[in-house]
């Protein structure tokens, strides 16, 4: 049996760790919500229960984490993709653009940047008379498609995922983990921003505040950094 591990096919990693952080932070900010309708004695006695019961606490953090998880695997990369490039093209203009005053592939090719790879074949391995250049100008390059070409590399995944390539295996999927986890964080960050900022609407302790704005910008540099 497959079993779900670290950086292989359906890793827990990637599931896991995302969906756990926006639990809490969905904990966190129900609590803090409810303070303004007077009901945190009920949801103080609720947590109190479930600290003094560890095997109901690692219930629920595997049960709902993974499932907050893999809610938000199901959410599509394409939008912190195209944040990605829309930032560079406002705010790193020089690197993104060529020569011509056109954007270069990168910042504005959709996954898996066909043209862009082609780019560095191209410039790198402009060798007529090589397998992978030849590989490029008869499957590769005809290919591209403006809208991206996912079932093509699904494809070429499909052939790779065969036996005698265990090495070629893994390192696909530890690539896919990582980016999978980064998709994960980058919706778990943006909706619990989403409720830190909500809650902030409702508090009126000084101290309080100033604890979820440090919150709130440490999760924004972590959008930032991962747009």
């Amino acid at each position: 049996m497959d079993v779900p591990a670290l950086g292989r096919a359906r890793g827990v990693f990637e599931i896991f760790v995302p969906g756990v952080f926006l639990l809490l932070n969905v904990t966190g900010s129900m609590y803090l919500f409810f303070i303004n309708f007077k009901l945190q004695e009920y949801i103080i006695k609720y947590i109190k229960y479930i600290l003094d019961q560890p095997s109901v606490l690692i219930v629920i953090l595997i049960c709902f984490g993974f499932l907050i998880g893999m809610i938000l695997r199901l959410f599509m990369t394409d939008i912190p993709d195209q944040l990605s490039g829309l930032y560079h093209r406002l705010f790193n203009r020089k690197k993104s653009l060529k020569s011509d005053g056109t954007y270069k592939f990168w910042s504005i090719e959709k996954f898996p940047y066909i043209g862009s790879i082609g780019e560095l074949i191209v410039r790198d391995l402009g060798d007529s008379a090589s397998p992978i250049y030849e590989f490029y100008t008869k499957v590769w390059a005809p290919r591209e498609r403006k809208e991206g070409n996912k079932r093509f590399f699904n494809f070429c995944k499909t052939i790779l995922l065969c036996p005698g390539n265990e090495l070629i295996i893994s390192e696909l999927h530890a690539a896919e983990s990582i980016n999978r986890y980064i998709s994960g964080m980058f919706y778990s960050l943006l909706i619990s921003s989403l409720l830190l900022i909500a809650v902030l609407f409702f508090q009126s302790k000084f101290e309080l505040i100033i604890l979820l704005c440090m919150l709130l910008f440490f999760y924004l540099i972590g959008l930032l950094y991962i747009i």
